[in-house]
């Protein structure tokens, strides 16, 4: 009888011990800034290729867009870490495409404007949270 109840006393400390629970501050992450996403060449068959190519600065921010094998090659301007334009640098078209931002550092418009500094398309994104929900165009 001696042996059972030191058996009900040792199993009771043990359960007693396996659910007491740690009480820890919530995780926080490091301070650390964010690194850049390197993308690689797209290739896609019977499309000139490299479809999508992108050059990258000694930070490995990206400096230069180039679509369909140099159809339209953009350099890439910042403003702090934010891409703030880019602008097409072939020599029959010089558009530009003007990234504005809202009051929470995301990206709210793209204003595109031809060589005659005139706005001719608006693209507007509105957010779910950290999603894009809608895109909505405007073209004049």
């Amino acid at each position: 009888m001696r042996s059972h109840f030191t058996f009900i006393i040792v199993s009771i400390i043990i359960l007693l011990t396996a659910c007491k629970k740690e009480h820890k501050p919530p995780f926080d992450p490091p301070a650390t800034p964010a690194r850049h996403i390197l993308l690689k060449d797209i290739t896609i068959p019977n499309l000139p290729s490299p479809y999508y190519h992108f050059e990258y600065s000694a930070d490995s921010a990206v400096k230069k867009v180039d679509f369909a094998s140099g159809y339209t090659m953009y350099d890439v301007l910042y403003s702090g870490n934010k891409i703030s334009e880019m602008r097409n640098n072939i020599f029959v078209n010089h558009d530009t495409l003007r990234y504005q931002y809202d009051n929470t550092g995301k990206l709210g418009l793209i204003r595109f404007i031809n060589s005659a500094n005139v706005s001719y398309r608006l693209a507007f994104f509105s957010y779910e949270g950290n999603q894009v929900k809608t895109i909505e165009w405007d073209q004049k």
